[in-house]
């Protein structure tokens, strides 16, 4: 038996197993689903599609205390063929596991945001996206629970 950091490989597979009842638990309590697996792959595929519009996206899952996004940097032109039926891969994504369709919460296209120099006394640049277009475009290839504020626009996976 391996241990890692003082707890066995099979009581992290049990502990694994127990997180993924409770957070199965969690999204039974929603009474309302707005994606699916195939939703969320033709939805990811189109956004690696449009790289050139969907500059930056959020991924906010129930997993993760961070914030996941489109990691453009690994991003190639026929990216959108490797997105899974399942989850979405952290081939794809900023996070280092890949994160489960059932388990996020909302994708998010912020309307502006800031990128920081590796220098620190350049000051940030500030980039922007047409949410307007994103939508536009997305909502060619279904229907989508759509949010939106003066900050950014986000398709829902569950409402209460």
């Amino acid at each position: 038996m391996y241990f890692v950091c003082g707890i066995s490989s099979s009581m992290k597979n049990k502990l694994n197993e127990q997180f993924k009842i409770e957070l199965d638990k969690l999204i039974a309590q929603f009474n309302y689903s707005y994606m699916s697996n195939s939703k969320w792959k033709k939805l990811f595929a189109e956004i690696l599609k449009n790289r050139k519009l969907i500059r930056h996206c959020e991924i906010y899952d129930y997993i993760n205390p961070c914030v996941n996004e489109i990691a453009w940097y690994k991003i190639s032109k026929k990216s959108y063929l490797e997105v899974d039926k399942e989850y979405i891969s952290e081939k794809l994504i900023t996070g280092e596991y890949s994160t489960p369709y059932k388990y996020i919460e909302y994708i998010e296209f912020l309307k502006e945001w800031k990128v920081y120099s590796k220098y620190a006394l350049i000051e940030p640049k500030i980039e922007k996206q047409d949410t307007d277009e994103i939508k536009k475009v997305l909502s060619k290839i279904g229907m989508f629970e759509w949010e939106e504020d003066e900050k950014s626009l986000r398709i829902i996976a569950y409402r209460k």
